[in-house]
C-alpha cells in the first residue's frame, strides 16, 4: 500500500521498490551539473564567487514535475560553501524521480532560513532556476544535472500599479536595469493558483509595463510581479 501510494501521489516512474527507497543524489555544484566545471554561485554585490566564511549556505528544494517553485519543499540538510562559489551538502535521498529541484542560498548568520531572509528584504539571497532531474538510467553520479550558475541578489521591493488600457489593462512596476521579471495572474488568491502572463521581462531602470488584453473577459483578476534573475 505504501509503495502504491508513492506512485500515485508523486507520479514516480520507477519500479515501486525504487520509489519507496528514493534515489541518492550528491547535493553539490562542482561536478555533474549543467555546466562544464560546475555551476558556481556569485555574489552580485561584489562580483566574486560566494565565500562560505561570510555565512552563506545552500538548501535543496524539491517537488513533483510541474509544481510551482513557491510550493517546493526543502530536502535534506544545509550545505556549506567549501570553496568560493561551490557548496557541498553530501548525499541526499530524493523521494521521487523525475522531480523538480531548486537550490536556494541565504546568509545563515543573519537568518535561520531562506524564507526569513527573503521576507526581511534586508540582505542578499539567491535561487537557481527550477530544473527537472530525470530518473535512472539518465541520472549520472556526482551532482545535480540541470543546475546552472546563479547570483545572490539584493532585495528589490517592487511597487506595481494597474491601469485600464482598452481592450484590457496595463501592469507597471518599478524595475532595475540589470534584473529580469515575471508577471503572473490569478482569478483567486491561492498559493497554487498563479499562471504566467509574461516571463523574462528585462527591467528598464524605471517603470516597466506589460499589457493584459484578456483581462476584460475575467470578473476578477489579481496580478503579482516577481524578479527571477539578473539580466544575462
Amino acid at each position: 500500500m505504501k509503495r502504491n501510494l508513492c506512485s500515485i501521489l508523486f507520479g514516480c516512474m520507477l519500479a515501486a521498490d525504487v520509489c519507496a527507497q528514493g534515489v541518492q543524489v550528491q547535493f553539490q555544484n562542482k561536478t555533474g551539473t549543467g555546466e562544464t566545471g560546475g555551476s558556481p554561485v556569485t555574489n552580485s554585490a561584489t562580483g566574486h564567487r560566494v565565500d562560505g566564511r561570510e555565512g552563506w549556505v545552500a538548501a535543496l528544494y524539491y517537488g513533483p514535475v510541474g509544481m510551482p517553485e513557491n510550493l517546493l519543499v526543502p530536502l535534506g540538510g544545509i550545505a556549506q560553501f567549501t570553496s568560493p562559489g561551490f557548496f557541498d551538502g553530501g548525499t541526499v535521498i530524493l523521494p521521487l524521480v523525475p522531480a523538480t529541484l531548486q537550490v536556494r542560498v541565504w546568509n545563515s548568520i543573519r537568518f535561520p532560513n531562506y524564507r526569513a531572509a527573503v521576507d526581511s528584504c534586508s540582505d542578499l539571497s539567491g535561487k537557481s532556476k527550477a530544473f527537472v532531474l530525470e530518473a535512472p538510467p539518465f541520472l549520472p553520479p556526482g551532482g545535480l544535472v540541470g543546475l546552472r550558475s546563479f547570483n545572490l541578489l539584493p532585495c528589490d521591493r517592487i511597487t506595481a500599479s494597474i491601469a485600464f488600457a482598452q481592450p484590457g489593462v496595463t501592469i507597471c512596476w518599478t524595475s532595475q536595469s540589470n534584473a529580469v521579471y515575471r508577471v503572473e495572474y490569478s482569478a483567486e488568491l491561492k498559493p497554487d493558483g498563479w499562471s504566467v502572463l509574461v516571463a523574462d521581462v528585462a527591467g528598464t531602470g524605471s517603470a516597466t509595463c506589460v499589457p493584459d488584453r484578456a483581462a476584460p473577459d475575467q470578473q476578477t483578476r489579481f496580478y503579482r510581479v516577481l524578479r527571477t534573475s539578473t539580466a544575462p
